[in-house]
């Protein structure tokens, strides 16, 4: 069998595997299911799952990629269509917002993967170790295996840093046109409107309760929610 069509096959066996799983992991949860109940459903023996995957953590980043590269696609598409400045960064939480709405799985899923159920920090701090290598820094005194940081987990982190890069243009952009004040740290804001962002989809069942017993619903809050973004980028009294 050529060479190129044995890697053809792998790489349909590597995508059902990552189907099966994303499929246990979103009706069970990633607590409450195993490799054993991924082989099954893929119809592969254990050791087959390794030959592809080092771990049910492995498998579970490949699914959070798959999330992060459908939301990344979206704010592009969503801010590719406005004009101004502020215009882009509302395009950005509508995109977000979205996402949410349309792939509410995926958006548990990546949930979950910001939580502190995965030491990410010493992950992504091998991955930027790496990259400033890559880049010709010198690092000799931190002696890293690079190769046992999962390939899935740095394309999420090369994902995550390009959103805040996409937002912290927009910001410029608005900055240079006219519709964001210019007094402002474009990336401080950037980190903290995909902070408000990621949480707002998170809001506490209680919290929405509050909102429906004052006659609030869901489009009024994210009008509401618009309005004081623009006022937080525009507004020039403190």
């Amino acid at each position: 069998m050529p060479i190129a069509r044995k890697q053809q096959d792998k790489e349909r066996k590597r995508q059902t595997i990552i189907d099966a799983a994303e499929k246990l992991f979103f009706s069970k949860g990633y607590d409450n299911v195993s490799m054993n109940d991924i082989a099954k459903e893929v119809e592969v023996s254990k050791g087959t799952l390794y030959v592809y995957f080092e771990n049910k953590e492995e498998l579970f980043f490949a699914i959070v990629l798959r999330g992060i590269i459908i939301l990344t696609t979206s704010i592009k598409d969503e801010m590719r269509k406005k004009e101004t400045g502020i215009e882009k960064i509302i395009g950005f939480r509508k995109a977000y917002y979205d996402f949410a709405n349309n792939y509410p799985d995926y958006l548990r899923i990546y949930n979950s993967f910001q939580s502190d159920r995965f030491d990410l920090t010493s992950i992504v701090n091998i991955t930027y170790m790496k990259k400033a290598i890559e880049e010709g820094r010198q690092y000799s005194m931190f002696p890293v295996t690079f190769e046992s940081v999962s390939d899935y987990l740095k394309e999420i982190t090369d994902l995550r840093r390009e959103m805040v890069n996409i937002l912290s243009n927009a910001i410029e952009t608005g900055i240079h046109d006219g519709t964001v004040r210019s007094d402002i740290n474009t990336l401080q804001m950037a980190i903290l409107l995909t902070l408000l962002t990621q949480n707002i989809q998170e809001m506490p069942y209680d919290y929405k309760q509050l909102l429906d017993v004052k006659g609030i619903n869901n489009e009024e809050f994210t009008r509401n929610i618009d309005d004081f973004i623009i006022n937080m980028f525009t507004n020039r009294d403190h």
